[in-house]
């Protein structure tokens, strides 16, 4: 754009929100069962998330009210998300409070909402986060096995170990310690504390572990062009 009064082709990417934990990490926490999730069930948005995308909706409308107008056109706008319930309900809410009704498309007086079309593919290769690449897994494995990330690993091992003899199963990857920290994080955020002896690694030995996942999984120029984030 050569003008401040002026947009060119606008883009906006945004995150789903807070969301209740995806399954059972391992079997034997106590708070695992989908009816301490009721009634949202695993992997679903939480109040906090639904809050948190509608404000994103409603601060675009403030930022881009100029550019925008009152009116919601179909021709304006495309919204396209993944095939994931969470992520459908995150653009269904950005959109409420990006597009609330004016005059004429008021169509229930008491309802400040109207219903904006939006896509999305079932096998999206753009916007999910998972590998999309057949060769992404062999340029990971490439990178996890070579001696630099095998050092960087290997200050973990007493915390891998330490997990999978509370737990009783097998925590001996760094993919494993990624979804136990994100899903230990929604489990908090949903108002449930972790057990005693995962307050030992958790948040902060975890979290380095998921810092260094996302490094791991994006270490190459290759890998970078393959995978612009990492799933959760």
């Amino acid at each position: 754009c050569i003008a401040f009064h002026a947009l060119c082709r606008p883009f906006q990417l945004f995150r789903h929100g807070n969301r209740t934990p995806n399954s059972k990490v391992y079997s034997s926490n106590p708070i695992s069962n989908s009816s301490f999730y009721w009634p949202h069930g695993y992997g679903q948005l939480t109040e906090e998330g639904k809050r948190t995308e509608y404000r994103i909706g409603t601060t675009l409308r403030e930022r881009y009210q100029n550019f925008l107008g009152n009116a919601y056109n179909i021709d304006f706008m495309d919204s396209r998300t993944t095939n994931v319930n969470r992520t459908k309900m995150s653009l269904q809410l950005v959109l409420a409070g990006l597009w609330p009704p004016t005059g004429q498309q008021v169509f229930l007086p008491w309802l400040n909402w109207q219903p904006i079309p939006y896509n999305y593919l079932t096998n999206d290769k753009e916007l999910s986060g998972t590998s999309v690449c057949s060769n992404y897994d062999t340029l990971v494995d490439e990178v996890e096995n070579s001696d630099e990330i095998q050092e960087l690993l290997s200050v973990y091992d007493e915390i891998f170990e330490y997990i999978s003899n509370q737990t009783g199963e097998d925590f001996s990857t760094p993919d494993d310690m990624f979804s136990l920290y994100f899903e230990s994080v929604a489990q908090v955020e949903y108002g449930y504390p972790v057990e005693e002896w995962l307050e030992e690694v958790f948040p902060d030995d975890l979290e380095k572990i998921t810092k260094d996942v996302y490094y791991i999984g994006t270490n190459t120029t290759a890998l970078k062009r393959i995978a612009g984030e990492r799933r959760e």
